[in-house]
């Protein structure tokens, strides 16, 4: 049973970073909203790729508040740089 299920230590995340978590959350929805709309402008999506790259971001500061694993904390700062990498191609192009 222990192959499908890992015991993880998480701690609780503070208010502002409940706050900032939900106001992403919200505006991604809104631009994701706005660029079906628009007949899928990639201004809007250029948007939610950026808040999902600062949503990672987040995560990293929240790792490195509680202390979590290295691997943890590698494995999410690989995630923030895939979604920044993303964020420069969009624009870039």
């Amino acid at each position: 049973m222990n192959a499908f299920f890992q015991k993880v230590d998480h701690k609780p995340d503070s208010k502002i970073l409940k706050f900032i978590r939900v106001f992403m959350v919200i505006g991604m929805t809104f631009f994701l909203f706005m660029a079906i709309f628009n007949h899928l402008d990639l201004y809007y999506v250029m948007w939610v790729f950026l808040f999902v790259a600062v949503l990672s971001l987040v995560d990293i500061v929240v790792s490195l508040i509680n202390k979590a694993d290295k691997k943890v904390v590698l494995l999410e700062i690989g995630y923030a740089l895939i979604w920044i990498f993303i964020l420069l191609l969009y624009v870039l192009i």
